[in-house]
């Protein structure tokens, strides 16, 4: 009688320990979204749309229906070059430079696929022949180091629509300052 008790219990602890795992899996795999409280909103109503692609422009546009922000709208623009760095983001980091707007803001944020961007310096801003400006930036809410939010977006997009090439000076953690060059021309947002 003992044995077959002592059985049962084991048996209930083991299926206790699969649900359990099973949780912890299935939640592990929700809350690791590198991208869940970055801007970029990913609903099931989201339809990429791109607009203009070509050899006369380097953006990318994509559109998407959010239920707070209603209808944002993105521009997307790599760099003319990867960056590298030492390991562990050897192999090539892709600079993107993406703008938002939404009904309530429009924001203007840089990332790059690997690395880490070191937010206390800003950044430094020069657009074609003009003098280099700096800007201020800051970390997404969700504490993540490849991209910074750069202030004064409003007036730095206006400035973006009638350019052929933006230069950004970033600081990256134990890597110092790289130069991103993106090609401009042809903005519509």
């Amino acid at each position: 009688m003992k044995d077959s008790s002592y059985k049962k219990i084991g048996q209930g602890l083991a299926g206790a320990t699969v649900l359990v795992l099973i949780f912890l899996m299935v939640s592990s795999y929700n809350n690791n979204d590198p991208d869940n409280s970055k801007p970029v909103p990913e609903t099931s109503k989201s339809k990429e749309k791109v607009l203009l692609k070509g050899a006369d422009t380097q953006w990318t546009y994509n559109t998407s229906n959010n239920p707070i922000d209603g209808i944002v709208r993105f521009a997307y623009c790599s760099a003319d070059q990867v960056l590298t760095f030492k390991f562990p983001y050897d192999g090539g980091s892709v600079p993107t430079l993406t703008l938002q707007k939404s009904k309530n803001k429009t924001v203007l944020y840089l990332t790059v696929s690997k690395g880490q961007f070191m937010t206390s310096e800003g950044v430094v801003i020069k657009l074609d022949k003009n003098r280099a400006h700096s800007y201020p930036c800051s970390y997404p809410t969700d504490g993540s180091s490849n991209t910074i939010f750069i202030y004064e977006s409003g007036s730095l997009i206006r400035k973006i629509k009638n350019t052929k090439e933006l230069v950004i000076k970033a600081t990256f953690y134990q890597e110092g300052d790289r130069t991103m060059i993106f090609g401009t021309e042809g903005l519509k947002f």
